[in-house]
């Protein structure tokens, strides 16, 4: 295995979750052969939603559990907005998954291309 591990998604995509549902392709599965420190980072470029006064929220789960959250408001509509946030966990010997989710209230999030083709969502784990 090698270290960081990283998943990162270029993909255009857009979704109306009202519950917490999966980023495409922001997901991560590996072992831990010891009780283990790792930080898990999330970056995620380019977040637009459909509706002003609208919160996207977005979370970071770790074997079912959450563990990290923020979230951001649109106040005019359609305005980029950059999401980055991070959490260092404990893990014990074993499996473990790793995912970052979203949901909004209503309306759609979406997360787009620029002009150049641009987008980029990465989740990356670093053992300490």
């Amino acid at each position: 295995m090698s270290y960081p591990l990283q998943v990162t998604s270029s993909d255009a995509f857009s979704g109306t979750a009202t519950s917490w549902t999966l980023l495409p392709s922001l997901e991560l599965q590996f072992n831990t052969p010891i009780t283990q420190h790792v930080l898990l980072n999330v970056s995620i470029s380019r977040v637009q939603h459909s509706d002003k006064d609208v919160a996207t929220y977005f979370r970071l789960v770790v074997d079912g559990n959450q563990v990290g959250y923020t979230n951001i408001g649109d106040h005019s509509g359609w305005n980029f907005r950059i999401v980055h946030f991070h959490k260092v966990v404990t893990l014990q010997p074993g499996t473990h998954k790793v995912s970052v989710e979203y949901c909004t209230q209503k309306g759609t999030a979406g997360f787009y291309a620029d002009t150049n083709g641009w987008q980029e969502r990465t989740l990356s784990a670093v053992f300490v």
